[in-house]
């Protein structure tokens, strides 16, 4: 599941019960909050993060895998990717909002590449127990 494209979208949807228990997600969600602070969006009555990060599809999801596994039994993660059907209409205007952020970031630096710019793919990462 290789993206050409310099950064991308993704949905972590997180396990309902884990609103009920201290486990791994709380080190999933430090991590990500210290590391992509100005890329995330949180929804707790969704459950879910929206992410908008610069690197590998592969690498992410190995870093995420590694952060939710815990001696006692962590999560299982899933990687998918998606489209729009698997995502409400906020989380729609925000991948959307992140797209424009793009484009005005490459055309203010790079003008000739706003062509080349393609939205991206988008992946979701699902944690079960």
């Amino acid at each position: 599941m290789s993206n050409n494209s310099p950064y991308n979208l993704f949905k972590i949807e997180l396990p309902v019960e884990r609103r009920d228990q201290f486990d791994a997600t709380i080190g999933l969600e430090s991590y990500l909050i210290t590391r992509y602070p100005k890329s995330l969006w949180y929804s707790e009555d969704k459950n879910a993060i929206l992410l908008d990060i610069p690197g590998s599809v592969e690498d992410f999801y190995e870093t995420v895998q590694s952060l939710t596994k815990l001696p006692s039994g962590g999560f299982k993660t899933t990687l998918l990717e998606i489209d729009e059907s698997h995502l409400d209409l906020e989380e729609i205007d925000w991948f959307n909002e992140r797209y424009e952020v793009r484009k005005e970031l490459v055309s203010s630096l790079f003008p000739v590449l706003i062509e080349q710019l393609k939205k991206p793919r988008m992946h979701m990462i699902l944690l079960s127990r």
